[in-house]
């Protein structure tokens, strides 16, 4: 396997509120800030998952990291938004990846 096929990170498409949106899992360095971050602020952890993972289909950011836009989406939606890039950024079935 590539460096290049490794690093590449694919956005999963999730409904939210009826409407497509792009999550992509967080790579290692990303998960570590995430948790530090979880520890002093709940609020800006998420925050920071939003900006980091919400994507559009072709993978790009849709809000940097000091964008107001955020501030604006519901809670409860942030909240999905997290438990979707858990979900992406969550290993596989161990058992299932050994065989691949």
């Amino acid at each position: 396997m590539s460096r290049k096929a490794l690093l590449k990170r694919v956005p999963k498409r999730v409904e939210i509120n009826g409407e497509a949106v792009y999550v992509r899992s967080l790579t290692i360095r990303e998960a570590l800030e995430f948790d530090r971050m979880a520890k002093a602020d709940e609020m800006a952890s998420l925050r920071y998952l939003v900006s980091t993972c919400v994507v559009d289909a072709e993978g790009q950011q849709c809000f940097s990291a000091d964008d107001d836009g955020i501030g604006d989406i519901p809670v409860d939606v942030v909240k999905m938004l997290a438990d979707e890039v858990v979900k992406a950024s969550s290993p596989g079935n161990p058992e299932k990846i050994a065989k691949n």
